[in-house]
């Protein structure tokens, strides 16, 4: 008897923790599916961030600031201001909505668009990737960017005088432990805090500080013919 009882009791906690875990990627799925629908209307954004650096390469920490306006779907204008070895030189990408055209520190480049390329190696996360990529960004789907990632989700944690919810990604798939601040009536993501998973180190701390929903936007900015300035 008190084998069987043994047995039932690992049975229920095995069945308990299943539930759990069950309960949790169905709210994680509700809340990408929900964060996809928000970040799919919008024709066009205009969104401020800064992103901190601080990465062990960075012997202290570092902000730098984007300034970016997309339009729907492929047409992005950002400026960087304070890249680090860059003070005093503004850097640029722009799209016309099939070639990108960017300024930095290795000169001018241009090259065909594709979605993962908007952005490519600068410290920006979902909070802008997600306007013209969420398809990818915000799911769990065979090939897409959370395929392998693992989450929990913190209900009304205190930031920046209001209360958020909070999406913790372990991401497998990238090496990262990423929290997402999205405001819980929006589902807009307004803070990325981004970890090295396998070493335990801080990478990024990004905040949008600014955020503008469908406002009337110049085609003339995202003009590549022309010398990127604003």
């Amino acid at each position: 008897m008190r084998v069987m009882n043994y047995k039932f009791a690992i049975a229920t906690m095995v069945m308990a923790i299943a539930s759990t875990v069950w309960a949790q990627n169905s709210q994680a799925e509700q809340l990408l599916s929900d964060m996809r629908a928000a970040y799919q209307k919008p024709q066009t954004i205009h969104i401020k961030t800064q992103a901190t650096l601080l990465m062990e390469a960075a012997k202290s920490p570092q902000t730098m600031h984007f300034d970016l306006t997309f339009k729907r779907p492929y047409k992005v204008y950002c400026k960087v201001t304070q890249f680090p070895g860059q003070e005093g030189k503004d850097i640029y990408w722009v799209t016309d909505g099939k070639t990108l055209k960017s300024t930095g520190p290795e000169g001018t480049r241009k090259g065909t668009i594709k979605p993962d390329e908007i952005g490519k190696g600068w410290p920006i996360n979902l909070e802008c990737l997600s306007f013209w990529d969420s398809d990818r960004q915000l799911s769990t789907k065979a090939g897409a960017n959370m395929e392998k990632s693992k989450f929990v989700i913190l209900e009304n944690e205190a930031w920046n005088g209001k209360e958020w919810t909070v999406l913790e990604e372990t991401a497998f798939g990238q090496d990262v432990f990423v929290r997402y601040f999205i405001d819980p009536k929006t589902f807009y993501i307004w803070r990325c805090e981004v970890w090295d998973l396998e070493r335990k180190t801080a990478r990024y701390d990004i905040k949008v500080t600014e955020l503008e929903i469908d406002p009337v936007v110049d085609d003339k900015i995202f003009d590549i013919s022309k010398e990127i300035v604003r």
